[in-house]
């Protein structure tokens, strides 16, 4: 993983290359959030081979469906992969769309891998995307009450607020270790809150059934 003094400084080199290109190739409005996002992602996945050689890092391979990232280079011996969101800022409301399944992330960060975000923060004028800002943070080091777990499967990785809002507050120095300690209670907690609901369903169908599909208790 890279050092808190390089994780900063590719995270301002990252938001700076990324705003270029985007003033650079403009982009039109989408049919919605979730297009837009892939027009994002798709016009720096274009130029990102471009971008790794001017950064003097090795391009990786576009990884699959399943991984976690979008892109990733390897600086040195680090993999570094970055994972591109979308923000509307015409919605005061902050959804970030997932991140990822616990489980994924762990491996990631068990492979010795450097997770960083970029988040792409627009408005939509006259058809055509204005971008205020651009914004690239270290997964592991953002504020602790910006990470939330949801049921979905195994457990989806979510956001509290946007990277821009919580900029300030990023701990760069944080150790990996810290973080896995602070996730996985966070992990646990879900699943031992989902396992009580679960519980508690069970035991309602049981009693639909002793009821003879008379009465349904609250699922």
């Amino acid at each position: 993983m890279l050092d808190p003094e390089n994780l900063r400084r590719w995270c301002v080199r990252l938001d700076e290359a990324f705003l270029q290109v985007i003033h650079r190739e403009g982009l039109d409005e989408q049919p919605d959030s979730r297009a837009f996002g892939a027009y994002v992602e798709r016009t720096i996945k274009n130029e990102w081979n471009a971008l790794c050689s001017a950064w003097n890092v090795e391009a990786r391979p576009v990884p699959g469906r399943r991984t976690i990232y979008d892109a990733a280079f390897n600086s040195g011996a680090n993999l570094v992969g970055v994972d591109f969101k979308s923000k509307d800022l015409a919605d005061n409301r902050y959804s970030d769309g997932g991140v990822c399944s616990v489980g994924n992330l762990l491996r990631l960060y068990q492979s010795g891998a450097t997770f960083l975000i970029t988040e792409f923060g627009y408005r939509v004028l006259s058809g055509r995307a204005e971008f205020i800002y651009v914004r690239t943070a270290p997964f592991h080091a953002l504020p602790e009450s910006i990470y939330r777990i949801e049921n979905l499967g195994t457990g989806q990785v979510r956001l509290n607020e946007s990277l821009h809002r919580c900029w300030e507050k990023i701990e760069w120095d944080r150790a990996l270790s810290e973080f896995l300690g602070l996730f996985c209670k966070l992990s646990a907690e879900h699943y031992q809150r989902v396992a009580g609901d679960a519980e508690r369903r069970a035991r309602a169908l049981s009693m639909f059934v002793d009821s003879g599909f008379s009465r349904l208790p609250p699922l």
